[in-house]
């Protein structure tokens, strides 16, 4: 393809404010990773301080006019900046579920512990105030650890009175073997 070509050339000043949109798209960027990490505290002040030093790094390639390598690193940073907040939001409500999770289920425990500690008319007030607590959102895994001993406690069906019955009628007799057994029948 012949004919004219045309070549555009981009000024030292055009390229300048190039690098300086990059530098503020990066400030922009930090300032919101520092800011959303800290409100769900999820960042720590160290990664705080390596992240302004990441961005003082890309100011000092705009300062000494290496221009190419801040249009390089200053988009890959910016990148990096969202990628790890997100990674971060998610691990944090990861967690919040868990813990909303185990609540739950403790509530639940608890609501059916008083349910049969009351039926069985077992239930020490300051265990029935515990539970109670844990039935409307309060953590007390001691709470529920204690609700099953008391409700162990109360259910005798027995087995203690059989047991003992049997070891008075047991004989010292030795149960026969498996080959005894069939040579007999």
């Amino acid at each position: 393809m012949s004919g004219p070509k045309v070549v555009r050339i981009v000024t030292r000043e055009e390229i300048m404010a190039i690098c300086e949109g990059h530098q503020a798209r990066l400030d922009a960027a930090l300032e919101d990773w520092v800011r959303i990490g800290r409100r769900n505290d999820c960042i720590s002040e160290e990664e705080v301080a390596a992240g302004q030093r990441r961005r003082e790094a890309i100011a000092k390639l705009l300062a000494s006019d290496r221009f190419m390598d801040v249009q390089k690193q200053a988009p890959l940073e910016i990148a990096f900046l969202a990628n790890d907040l997100e990674a971060r939001l998610r691990k944090v409500a990861d967690q919040a579920a868990v813990e909303r999770s185990s609540a739950r289920r403790q509530a639940e425990a608890a609501k059916t512990l008083l349910g049969a500690l009351r039926a069985a008319e077992n239930l020490p007030p300051d265990l029935e105030k515990r539970l109670q607590l844990v039935v409307d959102g309060e953590t007390d895994s001691k709470a529920i650890a204690d609700g099953f001993a008391a409700l162990s406690a109360k259910q005798d069906d027995g087995a203690a009175a059989r047991h003992a019955l049997a070891q008075r009628h047991r004989t010292d007799e030795k149960p026969p073997s498996l080959q005894e057994w069939l040579r007999r029948q």
